[in-house]
């Protein structure tokens, strides 16, 4: 700061009151502000898919704690994040009017994976052998990813609905393919799917043989019908 020294004396008052003169005294400030607590990551952080705070507080002699995520501005607000990722957060005491402002460190914290689940799909009632290729359920719904079934437990995974064509017990396996926020999901149990066999039916009715008369042989007694 700066001083005003005026040097006075009894006997020339007069004189020195004329040479009253400005010294600037200079107080040099104290050594940088200190992080007296560091702040801490918070750890089991999982995604919610709202802003979770990154960091325990940190405390400070000195000044006060700024903190930033990334390239944001530094504030004394503790950091958020949202998405499932890994942050560094960047930190240092603003030193106040006596003190410089402390070194700058940094902090790395995790946000996890939610884990996706669904709801399973529904095996197809009432399903009867046609010959063609039936689906043999309805379609599954995912929350944090995408539905993924495949036919057997040999099958490959895709988005379509598996089919069966003939009579039989099919097993429908599903899982859900995480986005960038979810782990995957894997259901442990498949959904069971049945084609019942139809029913059978005759296209051409066997027909009597006629003029048949005896000759001491088998002779065939009907021409052959067709069936379905």
């Amino acid at each position: 700061g700066t001083f005003k020294v005026k040097v006075t004396a009894a006997e020339y008052v007069d004189y020195y009151a004329a040479a009253e003169k400005e010294v600037t005294i200079q107080i040099a400030k104290k050594p940088a502000a200190v992080v007296s607590k560091a702040p801490a990551a918070k750890e089991g952080l999982k995604y919610t898919g709202t802003g979770l705070e990154l960091i325990t507080a940190g405390t400070a002699d000195g000044g006060t704690l700024m903190y930033k995520v990334g390239n944001d501005e530094f504030s004394t607000s503790l950091p958020q994040g949202t998405n499932a990722d890994t942050y560094t957060i960047t930190y240092y005491v603003k030193g106040d009017a006596d003190h410089s402002d402390s070194d700058v460190q940094t902090i790395q914290v995790t946000i996890n994976k939610a884990d996706a689940s669904a709801v399973a799909p529904a095996a197809k009632e009432g399903l009867k052998y046609t010959g063609n290729a039936q689906d043999l359920e309805s379609a599954g719904t995912a929350k944090g990813g995408t539905m993924q079934y495949k036919l057997g437990a040999d099958g490959t995974y895709s988005g379509a609905i598996p089919q069966g064509t003939d009579a039989g017990t099919y097993q429908v396996y599903y899982k859900v393919v995480g986005d960038a926020n979810h782990n995957d999901y894997v259901a442990k149990d498949p959904v069971k799917a049945e084609i019942a066999k139809a029913d059978a039916s005759i296209e051409t009715a066997p027909a009597a043989k006629e003029g048949l008369e005896y000759t001491g042989s088998a002779q065939d007694l009907v021409s052959a019908g067709t069936a379905n």
